[in-house]
Order: structure tokens, then sequence, then C-alpha cells
């Protein structure tokens, strides 16, 4: 019996260790494509690497689950947030390196928006967490409330980006 079990737990860490593999491959992939795309000019290696990361976690997410009820699981809605935080950790970090190569009076402008961005998603980072430590009675009343800011961050990073293009 001790003999299956270690033979099981060796077969399961070789295919967790594959598939890591696997899927870092294909961030180092899609994150070259990102360079590619814009000419291997300006840019960062760490947020194409991030927003990669970004894309494959949503690639290869099972679909929202379909409740009757409309309530979306607990977990499913923390790793839906952490993916979206994650992707906005890379746009952050891409608008960042843009506002470097504006004028100085447009600079001061767009880094005083990217820091009003910072501090949005720190909000919603800290409202995962909360969302993490709540009961499962006061998880649905967080949620909304991350949900909010969610939605406000989404705005701003759009309003932002649209205006700096």
């Amino acid at each position: 019996m001790c003999a299956r079990l270690a033979k099981l737990n060796s077969t399961v860490s070789a295919r967790s260790a594959a598939e890591t593999a696997q899927r870092q491959q294909m961030i180092a992939v899609a994150a070259y494509f990102r360079a590619e795309r814009r000419g291997f000019i300006g840019g960062d290696p760490n947020a194409d690497w991030l927003e990669a990361e970004a894309e494959i976690n949503r690639a290869f997410r099972p679909e929202e689950p379909d409740m009757e009820s409309g309530a979306i699981p607990r977990q499913f809605f923390q790793e839906k947030l952490e993916a979206q935080l994650k992707e906005w950790d890379g746009k952050l970090v891409a608008l960042e390196q843009r506002a470097q190569e504006l004028k100085t009076k447009t600079r001061t402008e767009y880094k005083r928006q990217l820091a009003g961005l910072s501090d949005k998603r720190d909000e919603l980072r800290d409202r995962l967490m909360k969302l993490r430590k709540s009961s499962e009675a006061a998880w649905e009343d967080m949620k909304d409330g991350a949900e909010k800011v969610s939605d406000e961050l989404r705005e701003s990073f759009d309003r932002i980006a649209a205006r700096f293009k």
C-alpha cells in the first residue's frame, strides 16, 4: 500500500512539474510575441511577462461556473480578482515606462494619475485580502465592495490609456 502511494505521489509530482514547465514555456512564448509586435522597441520584459501570464491564466482557467442562483463561488471570484490584479500590475508598469518618455509637464500629470491608479489597485488588493479572511456570511457584502473598486479601476485604466495613446 505504501509503495503504491509513494508511486502515485511521484507520478503526481512529475505531472505537476511538467505542467508547470509547459505553462512557463507558454508564458515565455506569449511574452516574446508581445515584444515582437512592437518591434522589440521600448517596453519592458517584466511587463510583457506579467501580461502574458495573465493572458495564459485567462486562456486556461475554467469557464465561469453556471450557477442557477447567480451567485459566484468564493474561490472562483478570488482567483478571477487575483488574475485581474496581475494583469493590471503589468499594465501599470507599461504605463509608468511610457510616462518616462513624456515631456515634463505632461509627465507630471501622467504620474499623478498613475499614482491614483496604484492607490486604487492597492485598495483592491487590500479588499481581496479581507475577502479571503472573511466569514461565509460576510463575503457576499465584501465581494460587492471589491467588484465596485474593480470596476472603478478598470474605468480608470481605460481612461488613462486612451488619453495617453
